[in-house]
């Protein structure tokens, strides 16, 4: 992904238990509407689309949700069963549709939960009835599925109001800033860039009270690394980067690996002046990266990282004017 987190939404509260006169389900009149809906913890990023949702520009998400039984109003598909939900695309500010409508019946309380974006090549969703919660079966995050996910609850809801998410990344973002220390009348190319080691594919569900990441596997290998194209730095900018989402998880050491080539041109020069391959393993990270958080790593490059050895100048000395003048006698003339 060219260019490029956040904590999880409240996990559903148990399903109100219904009125013991009740008999009949009984629309309330009004139709179930959503309304906008908001997503936590943004981070400026180059990933566009479906690769970073933002609540300026979400334009749809899907829904499972109902009454005693979760997910007996939206989304049809019983538990462990492939599904999406409902769909619910954006029509204009604060509106929102969904077809057919649902409505509200009397003396009932709802949960919904909901997701963004279509994760039909990416997941596996089912609705968890007993949760009243989703789950998303190994899901996949590696270089050519760049997919945000953002995950939300809505507990006891009523007719009173329009139903409104809020919701949060799932997934973490790495990104590397790249600096050049060369200054002016220098560019500085960063290629063959290469960031693995992570596990590219997991579970997401809800564990115990929250939901949560488990089931980590297939590990990102060289040949299967996060790519980029070539950065380029010249001496007037400061920084160049890149953006990767990835599914949260530990960062032991020696695990995640960062390669790339480091090229220093000079102002005129028709080739580089140095080329340095570079490979460097990143620091552990005790809590690992977690879900809705972006982890910015810096790499600044200097004549040092690249094994230039500068032009440098050493204290002057300065000859001494001599104790005793050379006399010259002048000649006048006569």
């Amino acid at each position: 992904m060219k260019k490029s987190f956040l904590l999880l939404a409240g996990a559903a509260a148990a399903l109100a238990s219904c009125s013991k006169t009740e008999t009949t389900d009984r629309p309330q009149g009004s139709a179930i509407g959503f309304a906008g809906a908001w997503i936590g913890h943004a981070v400026e990023s180059k990933a566009q689309n479906d690769a970073n949702i933002t609540t300026e520009g979400i334009d749809h998400f899907f829904v499972f949700g109902g009454y005693e039984g979760f997910n007996n109003v939206f989304g049809t598909a019983e538990a462990g069963e492939q599904a999406i939900g409902t769909k619910v695309t954006k029509k204009a500010a604060d509106s929102w549709t969904y077809s057919p409508v649902r409505y509200w019946v009397e003396d009932k309380t709802y949960d919904f939960a909901a997701y963004s974006p279509d994760l039909t090549d990416v997941a596996t969703v089912a609705a968890d009835v007993a949760n009243k919660a989703i789950s998303f079966t190994n899901f996949v995050s590696d270089k050519d599925h760049q997919h945000d996910l953002i995950y939300a609850n809505v507990s006891n809801a009523t007719h009173e109001q329009k139903v409104q998410f809020s919701f949060s990344h799932a997934l973490s973002m790495i990104r590397f800033t790249f600096k050049s220390a060369f200054g002016e009348n220098t560019t500085l190319h960063i290629k063959d860039f290469k960031f693995y080691g992570m596990s590219l594919q997991g579970n997401y569900s809800f564990q115990t009270d929250e939901m949560d990441w488990d089931g980590h596997t297939n590990s990102a290998i060289e040949s299967t690394a996060f790519t980029n194209s070539d950065l380029e730095i010249s001496g007037t900018e400061e920084e160049a980067t890149d953006d990767y989402l990835v599914i949260p998880q530990s960062v032991p050491a020696q695990t995640m690996t960062v390669s790339f080539t480091a090229e220093i041109w000079t102002k005129g020069a028709e080739a580089a002046t140095k080329s340095r391959p570079i490979s460097v393993q990143l620091q552990t990270l005790e809590n690992g990266w977690t879900a809705g958080q972006c982890y910015n790593y810096t790499v600044t490059i200097d004549g040092e990282n690249l094994e230039m050895k500068p032009i440098e100048f050493g204290d002057p000395t300065v000859t001494e004017w001599p104790n005793k003048p050379t006399d010259i006698p002048v000649e006048i003339p006569m």
